[in-house]
């Protein structure tokens, strides 16, 4: 139930942690990203999400072992672009996302919700952009989704410029 001062839109869509077979933070760091920030884009006229867009976007296969040591340590450390380059590294069949990778994500994911959560947002135009402290993390995130799916760079730059012009 809702809780009482507390409302929704008319189109609810959610997805259950009982029905996901991955974490939900990593589901969220996919869905924040610019690949299916785009990819919805392309196909919606407006900003609502039916249930169909959802299982149209691109996801990627997670696969093999969990966590590595290295990773937690560059996250610990606020070490951005060695941590982009090391998760990056380990992406090396498109479309498979290594699950030390996935595990990876899910805690940027984390770090993120909790920068936004502290932050108090008095206008649209602040709540259109990440805090300073989150976009690197952001940026990071994207960067592996697009190795992950196989994409080079420069498919990538025009991804993030398309998504400047759509907006």
């Amino acid at each position: 139930s809702i809780p009482k001062g507390e409302f929704c839109n008319h189109k609810i869509n959610y997805i259950p942690e009982s029905d996901s077979q991955l974490a939900l933070d990593f589901l969220l760091a996919v869905l924040n990203s610019q690949m299916s920030d785009w990819f919805f884009r392309l196909g919606s006229t407006n900003a609502a999400v039916s249930h169909y867009q959802i299982h149209n976007l691109p996801s990627p296969t997670v696969s093999g072992h969990g966590t590595s040591e290295r990773w937690a340590t560059l996250l610990n450390n606020g070490q951005w672009s060695e941590l982009q380059a090391e998760l990056c590294a380990a992406c090396t069949e498109p479309g498979v996302l290594p699950k030390s990778v996935a595990e990876a994500l899910a805690e940027m994911s984390r770090w993120i919700q909790e920068i936004e959560a502290k932050r108090v947002l008095k206008n649209r135009s602040e709540r259109s952009r990440l805090a300073p402290e989150s976009q690197p993390i952001q940026d990071a995130i994207d960067a592996v989704l697009f190795r992950c799916y196989g994409l080079s760079q420069d498919e990538a730059h025009y991804i993030e410029k398309r998504l400047d012009e759509m907006l």
